[in-house]
């Protein structure tokens, strides 16, 4: 379409247009190969090449000389350069007429003046810029035909164009490579000029008829001679113009001449690369055996291979394993893959459509591939616990998702799961309403939950550690006396229902006058308590306050305070004394009465021992207050002396005191055999009252050494402490001595005798032989 008037040169008959007057027609596509086609519109064309393309070939067409002149020449080959822009100029064909102006684009003007002389066909080019210098392919127009009943103009084309007819007058001469053709000499009338660079020479004028104008080509062909006799052949015909093709842009050159009627013709051919317009997976799914795609070209292509494709990514061991498909579309198959991440890639050039590509490698989409089940750990919270609400952590391998309480299993009385938060690869799962004293545990079963690739997992149910729901705050299970109290350090007993931490001296509230604090001591779950400094005949005791020891759990207690139990002071020593119940002046039996201050423990008949010149005592205990007053009748002594002795710290008080602090002896007591005796030979007992209205026990059992144990004293019926081993200055039994002096039997029967004597009676005497 003719969208500007072009200034041209009209004396030359060659367009030396400054703006472009036409627009770039449309290309016609088939798979990948368009051709655009640029006919006659009187002025040029600007043309830029679509970006991509691989080849281009071109064919170009000269105009026809005018009045039925020589037919245009034609040169094709191709691009061995593509320009990035060019200048496609279209010649016109020849016009007929006296003087007629040459076709458009350098055909030569017409002679004259016969009226129907034909006019050059013009050349048909493509240049760099619109200069004639920069022409780089052209076809010649062909020679216009002479006046009247004339003679024919040359056919454009080929690298040396054609002569026109005649030879009287003569034709005008064909353009080489070098130079345009020579006019042809009239016949009694003018001759045609010469032709030039890109313009054909001009025809001679004649009376009978002129010559044809040269056509228009790399160099212009020579105008036809003139003819001024009637008789004459008339005008001759106009040379054609020469074509041409520039070795640094163009190859596979072919001239054609003569093959172009009417006008000029541009043809541009050019083949797109077969580009892919889709390479992606059918599925994206990351846990495929194999791994399907998709591959699509923009035209039909040949030669896809399976070594056509490469692989990128982190997967290893793949191979494409099938194609299939035809014409644009395929299907490629890959197996053998690793997991890891995978693209497909297609090597550049590596199938034909309309020419060969792509022209770079073209690469599909990446996906995962993963295969491996996602495995969890489950983190429980410490153990034990006091919180009501128990959070577990749960953290996989990899992202994954559907995990709910339907993915979890919880064991422990009354135990269930709360709630879940979370995502990607870390969950608390919060499990609450726990019993107090049951152990929970969360369970993920198997295939509880999905990775992004839909594998699913754990393969096994996973089971978290057991955490100990200890809802119960510690309490005291004894606050006790410490059996271990001694004068001036009462201690106390401590134990808890559990290990507790926390206990220090701001967690207790002594009672009592003046009691300080010594020592707090111990761990877990049993502590002991010492007090000092207490006032004598004070009441004291401990209260452990509320709160102020912490379990494992975190949980405080007692709930309320604790008193321990209350303790008199009590330091003073138990003391004693020893009354002679029984004493023989003569002949006796004596009875011992043992008096303490206070109730004591650890007495036994071995705690004492005897003194004096009697022997052979055998002694028995029996109690008349328990802890307090203790009988003791000696039996089976010897004449002589006995005294009974106890000795020191051999008893303690309720208290822990020990006692007597000095050794206790009774008042010594003569044994005399000699004195009255019995008609039946046995020794008489003279009995004395008891001090203080007591009355001796009666009917005692002598104590046997093995019999020792079963005449402890009882309890009193109050807890007392343990009491200290007493001191055994020596060994009394119902039946053996108490220790004393050895004395010869000889020396105590010549005693015996003498005492005899003096009671003055030799009866004695007899009855001691």
């Amino acid at each position: 379409m003719l969208v500007a008037a072009a200034i041209t040169m009209t004396t030359i008959g060659l367009t030396a247009s400054v703006q472009a007057a036409s627009a770039t027609p449309a290309p016609v596509c088939t798979n990948g190969l368009c051709t655009v086609t640029f006919d006659y519109t009187g002025d040029y064309y600007v043309y830029a090449p679509p970006a991509g393309i691989r080849t281009m070939t071109f064919e170009l067409a000269g105009a026809q000389g005018g009045r039925t002149g020589g037919l245009g020449g034609k040169v094709t080959g191709t691009f061995s350069s593509i320009p990035s822009t060019m200048n496609i100029y279209v010649g016109g064909a020849g016009k007929q007429g006296a003087s007629a102006l040459g076709g458009y684009n350098g055909g030569g003007v017409a002679g004259g003046s016969h009226t129907d002389e034909g006019s050059g066909g013009g050349a048909t080019d493509i240049r760099l810029t619109a200069a004639i210098d920069d022409r780089i392919v052209v076809a010649g127009g062909g020679g216009g035909t002479g006046g009247w009943i004339g003679l024919a103009g040359a056919p454009g084309g080929g690298l040396i164009a054609q002569t026109g007819s005649g030879t009287s007058p003569y034709g005008g001469g064909g353009a080489t490579q070098l130079a345009g053709g020579s006019g042809g000499s009239g016949y009694s009338a003018g001759s045609g000029s010469a032709g030039t660079k890109g313009v054909g020479g001009t025809g001679g004028i004649g009376s009978a008829g002129g010559g044809g104008g040269g056509g228009g080509g790399y160099f212009g062909g020579g105008g036809g001679g003139g003819d001024g006799i009637p008789s004459g052949t008339d005008g001759a015909g106009g040379g054609g113009g020469s074509s041409y093709a520039s070795a640094n842009y163009t190859k596979s050159v072919t001239h054609t001449a003569g093959t172009r009627s009417g006008n000029g013709q541009v043809i541009l051919t050019y083949a797109y690369s077969p580009t892919v317009t889709t390479f992606a997976t059918v599925s994206s799914a990351g846990n495929q055996s194999t791994v399907a795609y998709n591959l699509v070209f923009n035209q039909t292509i040949g030669g896809l291979e399976t070594t056509d494709f490469g692989f990128a990514g982190t997967a290893g061991g793949c191979s494409v394993s099938a194609i299939s498909g035809s014409g644009s579309s395929y299907a490629i198959t890959v197996s053998g893959c690793s997991d890891g991440t995978m693209g497909l890639t297609l090597a550049a050039d590596a199938v034909t459509g309309a020419v060969t590509g792509p022209t770079a490698v073209a690469a599909s989409n990446q996906i995962t591939l993963d295969r491996k089940n996602p495995s969890f750990t489950i983190t429980s919270p410490s153990t034990p616990s006091n919180l009501a609400a128990l959070p577990f952590t749960v953290t996989s391998d990899e992202p994954v998702t559907g995990l709910g309480a339907s993915s979890f299993s919880v064991a422990g009385t009354s135990c269930q799961v709360n709630s879940i938060t979370g995502s990607s690869q870390s969950f608390v799962v919060t499990v609450g309403g726990c019993a107090s004293a049951t152990t929970a545990t969360l369970t993920l079963k198997a295939s509880g939950a999905s990775d992004l690739s839909s594998n699913s997992g754990p393969l096994a149910a996973v089971v978290s550690s057991g955490v100990l729901v200890d809802l119960d705050a510690p309490t005291a299970l004894t606050f006790a006396k410490d059996p271990t109290s001694r004068p001036g350090l009462i201690g106390y007993s401590l134990v808890f229902t559990e290990p507790v931490t926390g206990l220090s001296a701001s967690s207790l509230q002594l009672h009592g006058d003046s009691c300080q604090l010594s020592k707090l001591s111990g761990s877990k779950d049993a502590y002991s308590i010492w007090l000092t400094d207490c006032s004598q005949g004070a009441s004291t005791w401990v209260t452990l306050k509320a709160l102020s020891a912490t379990d494992a759990s975190g949980n405080q207690g007692p709930l309320a305070a604790l008193d321990s139990p209350t303790v008199s002071i009590d330091d003073q020593a138990p003391t004693a004394s020893i009354a002679l119940l029984e004493r023989a002046s003569q002949t006796a039996q004596p009875v011992f009465e043992v008096r303490f201050s206070e109730a004591v423990q650890g007495l036994a008949i071995d705690s004492f021992s005897h003194s004096g010149t009697a022997t052979g005592c055998k002694f028995t205990m029996t109690t008349v207050l328990v802890g307090l007053t203790y009988r003791l009748a000696a039996s089976s002594c010897s004449a002589g002396t006995v005294r009974l002795v106890l000795p020191v710290n051999i008893v303690q008080d309720a208290t822990g005191n020990l006692g007597p602090l000095s050794v206790i002896n009774s008042d010594a007591v003569t044994i005399d055999r000699t004195a009255s005796q019995s008609s039946t030979g046995t020794a008489q007992v003279k009995k004395r009252s008891h001090p203080s209205g007591a009355t001796p026990t009666t009917g005692s059992t002598p104590i046997k050494p093995e019999e020792s144990e079963t005449n402890q004293p009882e309890n009193s019926g109050r807890l007392l402490p343990k009491a200290k081993p007493p001191v055994k200055l020596a060994t009394l039994t119902s039946e053996t001595e108490l220790s004393q002096p050895a004395t010869n039997d000889k020396t105590l029967g010549f005693a015996a005798l003498a005492l005899a004597f003096l009671l003055g009676g030799g009866w004695l005497y007899r009855r001691m032989r």
